[in-house]
């Protein structure tokens, strides 16, 4: 029989597959088995499933890795020192909040922190916060301590109770002139200032000094007023029904636009106050306001010769 040419072998080769429902030139394996295009397809394809594993059990190692990095560093930075555990107020807390709400929201939490930085009266267990409320506003950061949450009795103050001990509370009636424009807000300290017609200023032993003086020319005032300062650095306790912040609390109360001004002072200054009446009139004092021993002024001593500026001047 004649050797068929390799042409021929190819050709028959292509014929068989196309007999067999395979396409022209498609290689099938001498078994019969599938075609060697799907053998490279499925090849492909176990590489590709190997390496995502492989990058999957890479970035798995790295983040392990980078975890225990994190926590060394931490250790180290602590000295490696010995922690302990705290609750840890996680989210703002507002004064008043109930204790379980604030276990329940998750507001407080449990953490750690090195021994020595721990608060000799740290709570231990947060079942002691049950039945109570937050005394003042608290931030997140803070290690919860004895005191932070006490009972509803405790954390409600009456107006009284913030009157300091021998001293009483007393309110004037000004406007926005004579209240510093409504500047004012509870806890502010003021300087209070009596405007005194003559006949008032002899009753109070402030007179001039003076014969009688003439009547002023229109326009200019009544001729014989004076002015003296009656306290210094007297705190404003509450300003209509808004009472000062109490303390720790974290923002200050607002001026609510009345011009019911209260006081807390001495009794015997109160007399005073209530006396001076419609008289008085405010300056606000600095935080660092140190009070000064000052003269009366009247119209005759109103102009200071050679006196250009309120200011001190420097030489």
């Amino acid at each position: 029989m004649p050797h068929s040419s390799a042409h021929e072998r190819e050709w028959s080769a292509d014929e068989n597959a196309a007999a067999r429902g395979f396409p022209r030139g498609e290689r099938r394996r001498p078994n019969g088995g599938a075609p060697l295009g799907e053998i490279c397809e499925v090849v492909v394809g176990s590489r590709r499933t190997v390496i995502l594993i492989a990058a999957v059990l890479i970035g798995a190692i790295a983040a392990y890795a980078l975890y225990n990095y994190v926590n060394g560093v931490e250790d180290r930075a602590y000295d490696n020192a010995k922690r302990v555990q705290v609750f840890v107020v996680k989210q703002p807390i507002a004064k008043g909040t109930p204790g379980d709400q604030a276990i329940g929201d998750k507001l407080v939490q449990s953490g750690q922190i090195p021994q020595e930085f721990r608060p000799a009266t740290a709570i231990t267990d947060t079942a002691v916060l049950t039945g109570k409320v937050a005394l003042t506003d608290l931030v997140p950061g803070q290690v919860v301590v004895d005191g932070m949450f006490v009972d509803q009795a405790t954390a409600f103050v009456t107006f009284s109770e913030r009157i300091p001990v021998d001293q009483v509370a007393v309110t004037v009636s000004v406007d926005q002139v004579r209240g510093v424009a409504g500047l004012l807000v509870p806890g502010d300290k003021v300087n209070l200032m009596v405007v005194l017609p003559p006949e008032l200023a002899a009753l109070a032993g402030e007179a001039p000094g003076q014969p009688a003086r003439p009547p002023a020319a229109e326009g200019e005032g009544s001729g014989g007023d004076t002015v003296r300062f009656l306290y210094q650095n007297v705190e404003v306790l509450a300003i209509g029904q808004t009472a000062a912040a109490d303390v720790g609390a974290t923002e200050a109360p607002a001026n609510p636009g009345s011009g019911l001004i209260t006081f807390n002072v001495p009794p015997d200054a109160a007399q005073r106050i209530a006396l001076s009446g419609a008289n008085l009139y405010m300056t606000h004092a600095p935080k660092d306001f140190q009070p000064v021993d000052l003269p009366p002024v009247d119209f005759s001593t109103l102009f200071q010769p050679g006196v250009l500026t309120p200011y001190p001047t420097g030489g």
